[in-house]
């Protein structure tokens, strides 16, 4: 489990194929010195395995499925990654609840730059959107934020300052690929609505007591 809140940057330095899966390698400049191998560790919001340590990098293999449903698989060697090691019981809950599950992949379409704000705008598939409400949360790239504006197949993102310089998203571009994670609460909230016989109204919610 983790929250968003970005720990460090990485570099992937190290991308080989294996059966079915890719080994790969990121670099950090100042690597956590209790880092295990075997723990969780969320990059671009994937939650990965580390498998090895040399030096400064760790080492984590992805299996295609995360490949294919993930833009880890598309990232070339020398882009910076998000970095953020799993959540200890008694840590401050800085963000929101993050699996480190990606849902899907969405496509940039513009960043606008108002003073201090930067906005960014990302094309989403269906299966993204329905989970998605205003003001709500969302993961995007393992960032914490906020939903500003939603559409029928898009929504935005207001990245302060410090995330946006703290973040890949400095190297963000138009066109890039973006991992998604909704939130938590919202699915369970989809499943449960979706499997009653009466929809979830006032009235109902009156009768169970709520």
């Amino acid at each position: 489990m983790f929250t968003g809140i970005i720990e460090k940057q990485g570099k992937l330095k190290h991308k080989r194929t294996k059966t079915d899966m890719y080994e790969l390698g990121f670099e950090v400049g100042e690597l956590w010195t209790d880092l295990s191998i075997g723990e969780s560790i969320a990059v671009n919001g994937v939650c990965l395995t580390v498998t090895r340590i040399f030096g400064k990098a760790f080492f984590s293999d992805v299996s295609q499925p995360t490949l294919s449903a993930t833009n880890l698989g598309k990232i070339s060697v020398g882009c910076s990654v998000n970095l953020e090691r799993a959540l200890k019981v008694g840590d401050r809950l800085g963000g929101h609840w993050v699996q480190g599950h990606v849902d899907g992949v969405g496509s940039v379409e513009k960043i606008v730059k108002r003073n201090d704000n930067i906005f960014v705008h990302i094309r989403a598939e269906k299966n993204i959107i329905e989970y998605l409400i205003h003001k709500g949360s969302v993961a995007v790239n393992g960032v914490s934020l906020t939903v500003q504006e939603l559409g029928d197949d898009s929504f935005s993102v207001v990245v302060i300052p410090h995330t946006w310089n703290h973040t890949m998203f400095s190297d963000l571009n138009v066109h890039d690929i973006v991992n998604i994670e909704v939130d938590l609460i919202s699915k369970y909230i989809k499943k449960y609505t979706t499997n009653q016989k009466r929809p979830l109204t006032f009235d109902y919610l009156q009768e169970q007591g709520y």
